[in-house]
């Protein structure tokens, strides 16, 4: 069990991603909008994080052959005690100007796969697919639940 002062394992806070195509960039602003929602409160997930050092060596180590998926980071957080601490007063400017529609599937499916490894139920992924305007995240966990 983490020590009291030491009980926030993650800092987040709201990100806004922009890539210079005007189409690309709508896409994103409605994805930011969408992530104002936050159905678990205080655990916002797609969102700037911020972690220790000390408590990912902890939890889940720098190992490469990990996922590096925030969603299992942080079931590994919560498991071990520590809670995410959401900035709301702050918001992290993201510039990704070779981003393509094709990453953007191509991360959705891996994520939608990720969700499936990680046990994270078909209801609960599909709702987060619809909600989150995702479409392809239900494809990946599919794909990977008939492999």
């Amino acid at each position: 069990m983490p020590h009291p002062t030491e009980d926030v394992g993650r800092v987040s806070s709201e990100v806004k991603t922009r890539t210079g195509k005007l189409w690309l960039d709508f896409l994103m602003w409605l994805r930011d909008l969408n992530y104002r929602i936050v159905p678990l409160g205080e655990a916002p997930r797609g969102a700037f994080t911020l972690f220790r050092r000390k408590i990912v060596a902890e939890i889940w180590g720098f190992d490469k052959e990990k996922p590096t998926w925030d969603t299992a980071f942080d079931l590994r957080l919560r498991a071990a005690g520590y809670k995410v601490k959401k900035v709301k007063d702050a918001v992290v400017l993201e510039f990704r100007r070779n981003m393509t529609a094709r990453q953007i599937i191509r991360h959705q499916i891996e994520a939608g796969k990720a969700r499936k490894r990680l046990g994270i139920g078909f209801l609960r992924t599909l709702l987060h697919s619809v909600l989150r305007g995702r479409p392809f995240v239900i494809y990946g966990y599919l794909s990977e639940s008939f492999k």
